[in-house]
């Protein structure tokens, strides 16, 4: 059993990109001291980065926690019924300019509100659904935590507290690719590619890019771009995994042979 084409059709997809909150490990300690401290801490207990400096582990890892790092780019889409076309919306920073101007530890916070809006505009009070690769792990989490730091309440697709996996209603899309077998994790770039839709990184940008992309280039848009993509490829991914799909892929299979 595949993933069931109606399924597609009610679910929201979506990614986020971030980065740090500030651009040096320095300028957090100074405007942040605690937390600063708090990252420092909790990396030097890991052993991967034991000796290593703690500005260049801050700049390749801070923007993977919602503690440390802040969310620059949320796209979603999602199957009009009426209209039959998957509708598209990306939040993000308009401008360099636009991100400059505000308090770095709630500069999210019109971005987080704009993708709550949404969530409770599509999904009320009610647990919905939403897709994509590798967000019960990342995305969401991050997310309900950015929310509430910028004093959100966060609509309740969002909260994963106490649940198990199997009581999730997300279209967690790497458990759909990667979890029947036991031979390696798969990033999503060369999964999709496996499946003839391409891959997201077209531009020359991928996650661990991003911090470079917003602090040294200043590109927002490049980011919302790539995280648009990203979005359209997850949608894609899913409909190459769907029943209909794989059925006619499977039946012209057969008719080439």
């Amino acid at each position: 059993m595949m993933i069931p084409t109606e399924t597609i059709k009610n679910t929201l997809f979506f990614d986020i990109e971030t980065t740090t909150r500030y651009k040096t490990y320095e300028e957090y300690l100074e405007q942040e001291p605690h937390s600063a401290k708090d990252f420092e801490n909790q990396i030097r207990m890991k052993k991967p980065y034991d000796g290593m400096d703690i500005s260049y582990v801050y700049k390749n890892e801070a923007m993977l926690s919602p503690e440390h790092g802040q969310v620059v780019s949320i796209g979603c889409r999602i199957w009009n019924k009426d209209d039959k076309k998957w509708d598209d919306e990306i939040f993000g920073f308009s401008s360099w300019e636009n991100y400059e101007s505000r308090d770095k530890r709630t500069a999210d916070k019109d971005i987080l509100i704009s993708f709550n809006q949404v969530l409770f505009g599509i999904f009320g009070e009610q647990i919905g659904t939403l897709g994509g690769y590798n967000i019960n792990i990342f995305d969401i989490p991050y997310l309900y935590r950015r929310m509430l730091a910028v004093g959100l309440y966060p609509q309740q697709t969002l909260n994963l507290s106490n649940k198990k996996s199997w009581n999730l209603h997300n279209l967690e899309l790497r458990n759909w690719w990667s979890e029947p077998g036991a031979n390696g994790y798969s990033g999503f770039s060369s999964a999709c590619e496996m499946m003839g839709i391409g891959s997201s990184k077209e531009e020359g940008i991928d996650g661990r890019q991003v911090c470079h992309k917003f602090w040294d280039d200043k590109d927002v848009d490049a980011i919302n771009r790539y995280c648009m993509r990203d979005v359209e490829k997850s949608a894609q991914f899913a409909v190459a995994l769907s029943e209909d799909k794989l059925r006619k892929k499977h039946e012209q299979t057969m008719l080439e042979r």
